[in-house]
């Protein structure tokens, strides 16, 4: 008897040390440019590109699509484009070099004259980044470079890890948001030598701190013909002007 209760105390120990509570700190992004708010994607258009982008992600992707509406090529120039978060440039042009590595394969003489193959050597190879990237007429390419940030937004009155009852929005305005950034993006057109440009500007406006359990539900998911249903865990609070800081408590 006494064996067992001390191996149900080492149990309860343990179950103890391994309990954690997730949170998401969620937060909701405006533009101050004219941007369009889809589903999916929020979107920039002028007469040459479209840019879409989706920030929902864990420490917000600050990825973002450039459609070719011409029928020329479109030249985007990295050394003249930046992304700034709170006055500070982080350029799309960093200078790299980056390698590729590979084996090479040469082929044997086997048993009864069948062919083997075999590898022979691992060969590496290095390539720099080009400073221009050229999207050709009615295509798209994806920059992908950064993220927003994954630092917890905190303030003395603000709870960290609220209980449903205590879940409550902090808001900002473009004055005194704790996170402003822009994405200024230089490009031109074909031959042409005179560069173009563009700048979309967004500051995040409100933060809500959930519990895991909050904000996430079990949904039914049915394919074309409704024959076949799949069950997904969903994050209801999923939108492309949004991103999420994941974070846990344990006890």
């Amino acid at each position: 008897m006494k064996n067992f209760t001390f191996f149900a105390f080492i149990i309860s120990l343990l179950l103890l040390a391994s309990c954690k509570t997730n949170y998401y700190q969620i937060s909701e992004i405006e533009t101050e440019s004219s941007l369009t708010n889809d589903e999916n994607q929020l979107i920039y258009e002028n007469e040459d590109l479209t840019v879409s982008y989706d920030f929902w992600s864990n420490n917000g992707k600050a990825d973002f699509n450039i459609y070719n509406k011409t029928n020329e090529n479109l030249i985007i120039d990295l050394t003249k484009s930046f992304l700034i978060i709170n006055d500070k440039a982080f350029d799309y042009f960093q200078n790299r070099i980056f390698t590729d590595s590979y084996a090479t394969s040469v082929a044997t003489p086997g048993l009864w004259n069948v062919k083997t193959v075999g590898v022979s050597s691992n060969q590496t190879v290095g390539y720099e980044e080009k400073n221009t990237m050229i999207i050709p007429p009615n295509s798209y390419k994806t920059i992908s470079e950064y993220t927003l940030g994954d630092d917890l937004y905190s303030d003395c009155d603000y709870e960290l890890y609220p209980s449903r009852k205590e879940i409550k929005t902090q808001n900002f305005n473009k004055e005194n948001s704790p996170i402003r950034f822009s994405n200024r993006v230089s490009y031109k057109l074909g031959t042409t030598e005179a560069n173009q440009s563009f700048e979309n500007k967004f500051y995040i406006s409100s933060i809500t701190n959930y519990p895991e359990k909050e904000i996430f539900e079990n949904k039914k998911i049915e394919n074309c013909n409704s024959s076949f249903q799949r069950t997904e865990y969903i994050n209801t609070q999923q939108k492309p002007n949004r991103f999420y800081v994941k974070y846990s408590k344990e006890y």
